[in-house]
Parts: structure tokens; sequence; C-alpha cells
């Protein structure tokens, strides 16, 4: 199973595991036993009693169930369905931000195409050829589907790991913007040859007067500082929003 690697909105580059082609077949058709089972046991109650209004009305509910069915379970359940859940695999925004209506209903009128009119053979080619395993309904939605079975680990998160009692140094990194933070890490990429010495001196500069530093830390020092508690306040306003 291939890993997906993307940056997040918070310039923290993330490694996931994307979802196989038959554990997505797999919660489709898991899915597909729900549904049927849900129309299939009342129906036949239904026929028993002999009530073919009943029937008709069943018939048209469930119709609409089967259409409705994706879309709304990956609305109200963080892009996952029962199938999903089960097989442990779910829809994910591709740029690692929080997934929107307007994404998934983007991906479920492809549904048509991937799998309707197709009978999933545009869905099933795209997912294997594809480098991050979309259907053509991701493609569109910027979306994807990854696996839960192996956990992100800290080694695949290019953040530091904290100690309980990290005291930031700089309140100040907080208001990084997502230009500070590249140019950073590509400053912290750079040698020491005088060239790249005085490119880390101009960045050094320009962060000291952008954020108003008061400090004796100097060159790559500075910066790896200035990046570490940018990570840490990231870290710690995403915990605070998770206990909301």
């Amino acid at each position: 199973m291939s890993s997906i690697s993307f940056q997040n909105s918070q310039n923290v580059n993330l490694r996931l595991q994307k979802a196989n082609v038959t554990s997505r077949i797999l919660a489709y058709l898991l899915d597909l036993i729900i549904l049927l089972s849900a129309y299939l046991i009342p129906l036949s109650l239904l026929a028993v009693m002999d009530a073919a209004i009943g029937i008709m009305i069943w018939s048209g509910l469930m119709g609409f169930a089967f259409l409705v069915y994706q879309y709304l379970m990956e609305i109200f359940f963080d892009g996952q369905s029962l199938g999903k859940s089960a097989l442990k695999i779910k829809v994910v925004s591709k740029d690692g931000t929080p997934l929107t209506v307007s994404q998934l209903t983007l991906r479920w009128l492809f549904r048509f195409v991937d799998i309707a009119i197709s009978n999933g053979m545009v869905a099933i080619l795209t997912i294997i050829l594809g480098e991050k395993g979309q259907r053509v309904g991701d493609i569109v939605a910027g979306t994807m589907v990854i696996s839960e079975k192996k956990k992100v680990r800290s080694s695949d998160l290019e953040i530091p790991t904290f100690p309980e009692d990290y005291v930031p140094v700089f309140s100040q990194a907080a208001n990084l913007t997502e230009k500070h933070v590249k140019v950073i890490k590509n400053c912290l990429k750079l040698d020491l040859s005088y060239e790249h010495r005085m490119v880390i001196k101009k960045v050094e500069t320009k962060m000291i007067e952008d954020l108003g530093l008061e400090t004796e830390l100097r060159d790559k020092k500075l910066l790896k500082q200035l990046l570490n508690d940018y990570y840490f306040h990231t870290i710690s306003v995403q915990n605070q929003n998770h206990l909301i």
C-alpha cells in the first residue's frame, strides 16, 4: 500500500497511506449489502401483507436512499460510509484541509460517470493508474481516499517532538505567515558557504524586523527556534480545537 505526501495549511508535510482499489471495492459492496438488506427485509414483510401501496412507497424511498446514501454519509460522518468505516478508509481533502460540502457534492455527482454509467470501470481504472488513487470525482473535487489502518507516526510528520515542559522562546512565532515558514525551511537547508551565510543573515534580519524580536540568537539557531516555536503553537492550537 503506497503512501501519499502532502503539505497542509500549516506547512506540515504529512505522509498517509492511500486506500487500495480492493479496499474501496469491498467498502462499496458492503454498503450495497447494507442498503439491500434495509430494502428487502421490510419489502418481504409488505409483500406478505399484500400491501401494494406500501411496497410502492417503500421502493420509492429506498430508491432515493440508494441515490444519496454515500453523499449524506460522507457529509455527516467525516468522509466515511458504513462500508468505508468497516474497511478503515475515508475520504479526505488532498491538501490536508477539512472536507467541504462542495467537495463532497462534486465527488458525488461524478459517481454517475465513475460508477453508474460505466459499471465502475472508469473508477477502477483511474484509481489503479493514478498516482494518488483518485477516481474522476476525486480529481475534480480535490479529494482522495486514504487508509486509516496504518496510523500516522510522529516520524511521518516533519516537525519536532516537544517535551511536556517545553516553553516557546518566541511567542511572535505564532504570527509567522506561510511565506515566512517556507523561507525559513529553505534557509535551514543551506550550507555554510559565504553566499549562503549572507542569505541566512538577510532572512534573520527580515524576521527580527517583521516580528519585532529582541534576542541574542543568530543565524540558523534563530531560524530553527522560530520554526520550532511556530510548530509548537500550531500543535497547541489544533489540540485546543479538538477539545472544543
